[in-house]
């Protein structure tokens, strides 16, 4: 069924979505299901944001984890998990040996032929953003894409 309401995408939606409820005439079940969705949602949002404060508290203490927020494009998720990966680092060679471990460069045998894909991934998106990044800044600059 189709009301004929314009709505935004993302999170600008849900902010806005007891306004938007109260303005238009719905189904009062459409109004109940969509309410407790939206409550759901809010509920869910304060456990992220207390688990980012408890997660930026822990980086706070520790000097690695300080150390690896200082990265580019690393925040705290990937900076946590780069932590529960490789933990003080001692037990690598080098970084090549750490790179290996999760993927980023071609096999090694003390690796076992298993990479962590999670940490693989996190590396590669991390230096995607730091591409666009670096980019963008030159094109502001007017030096184009390099």
């Amino acid at each position: 069924m189709e009301f004929s309401i314009s709505l935004p995408k993302g999170l600008s939606l849900l902010r806005r979505l007891p306004n938007t409820l109260a303005e238009h005439e719905l189904p009062p079940r459409l109004i109940m299901l969509l309410t407790r969705l939206n409550q759901h949602f809010c509920y869910l949002d304060e456990q992220i944001r207390e688990l980012d404060k408890d997660m930026a508290s822990q980086f706070a203490e520790d000097d690695l984890g300080t150390l690896l927020l200082t990265i580019p494009c690393v925040g705290p998720i990937t900076a946590s998990l780069l932590l529960a990966e490789m933990g003080d680092g001692k037990q690598y060679g080098g970084s090549r040996d750490f790179a290996a471990s999760v993927g980023l460069v071609p096999r090694q045998y003390s690796t076992g032929g298993r990479a962590n894909n999670l940490v693989r991934k996190e590396a590669f998106e991390a230096a995607v953003l730091l591409r666009i990044a670096r980019c963008d800044s030159h094109r502001g600059a007017g030096q184009g894409p390099h």
